[in-house]
């Protein structure tokens, strides 16, 4: 027997449901099961309302593609389309690493949130922040200067309407 759960709470959703209907303001953002639109989101929409901690978007433009954490986004990107004007990169916590390799980039180690399970490392580089999510303990201080890669292409892109680019 099928039923149907309406739920604003994404933990719920993607804890409870075979299959999540995404709504904004009445209209359908995506159907799929939760580990599709999690790991598939196909817009900028459902990615940034599915996940915790949420995703971390920079925003790409003419002025911004040339600066040190967002060339190092785009540098990360196996295969990257020629995307002109603007568009988004997305890039969830568990997506990123602290990685002292010639693919990382420096950051400011901004504050640690400790959750026993899991770290949230909060990062600021270039003017740009986002979350790393660790599974062990990091012998981080705050304010520390630490280097951060991305994990082999797993970045998602959006164009400027908000749609994924694949």
């Amino acid at each position: 027997a099928a039923s149907i759960y309406v739920t604003h709470d994404q933990t719920e959703a993607m804890t409870m449901a075979d299959r999540i209907v995404l709504l904004r303001n009445g209209k359908i953002m995506q159907v799929g099961s939760p580990h599709e639109i999690y790991n598939n989101p196909q817009n900028l929409f459902t990615a940034t309302f599915i996940g915790t901690p949420k995703i971390n978007v920079y925003h790409i433009n003419s002025k911004n593609r040339q600066e040190g954490f967002i060339a190092f986004l785009l540098r990360g990107i196996a295969g990257m389309p020629a995307l002109k004007g603007e568009f988004s990169i997305a890039v969830r916590p568990e997506n990123f690493q602290i990685s002292d390799t010639e693919n990382s980039i420096e950051c400011i180690a901004k504050n640690i949130e400790n959750l026993g399970h899991e770290h949230l490392l909060h990062f600021k580089s270039n003017g740009n922040s986002g979350v790393v999510r660790m599974q062990l303990a990091p012998k981080i201080n705050e304010g520390s200067t630490i280097r951060i890669s991305l994990i082999a292409n797993n970045v998602l892109i959006f164009d400027k309407d908000g749609l994924r680019i694949k």
